[in-house]
Order: C-alpha cells, then structure tokens, then sequence
C-alpha cells in the first residue's frame, strides 16, 4: 500500500506531462500608416500671382501640390484596405491611378 500510493502519485504526475494542449495566444499589434501619409497637405503658394506669366508658371507646381496629396489620400486608403475608385461622380471603370500619366487627346477642330 505504501508503494501503491506514490506510484500512483507519479503516475498522475507523468501523465500531466504527456499532454499535447495547443495554447493559442492572441497578441494585438497596431499597425500604423507611415508619418508622411498624416501630414497635412500643404499650398505652394499663399499669394495669388502678379502677372499672367506667373500664374502659368505656377501652374505645374499647383498640380504637383495637388498629385501628391492625391496620392497620400490614395495610399491611405489602400493602407486601411479600402477600394481606390470613387464612389459618385465618376463613370464606373475610371482609373484614379495619378501614376499612369494623362493621354492628350488631338483636335480634330470640331
């Protein structure tokens, strides 16, 4: 009986260590979208222009200005997995895409 008994104690033991429990453990882990996509989109200019040839000018840095933050809007939401065509306003199958260039169409004078 006294042999019984702690033999029986290791038993229950050993077979404590024998078992195959899967644990699974959950960790929350924020992902952030990178610094430069939450700034603020700034103007290139703060005055209008003096002369014409000015404003014409200043016309390429306006759609830099504008294509850029266009595309801070565009990654954003690719980065929190939304669809990057809009939603009204737009022909169904119009490309947003600011990197695929625009095409000229010709004048045909009409």
């Amino acid at each position: 009986m006294k042999v019984a008994i702690p033999g029986l104690c290791l038993l229950l033991l050993l077979n404590g260590c024998t078992t195959t429990d899967i644990v699974t453990e959950y960790r929350e882990v924020v992902i952030k979208p990178p610094a430069s996509d939450l700034t603020v989109c700034l103007q290139p200019f703060d005055l209008p222009p003096a002369t014409y040839g000015e404003a014409v000018e200043r016309d390429p840095v306006w759609f830099a200005a504008w294509k850029e933050c266009a595309n801070k809007i565009l990654r954003l939401r690719a980065f929190y997995g939304f669809d990057s065509g809009f939603d009204s306003g737009f022909e169904p199958g119009f490309k947003t895409g600011f990197d695929q260039g625009f095409q000229a169409l010709p004048n045909t004078g009409e």
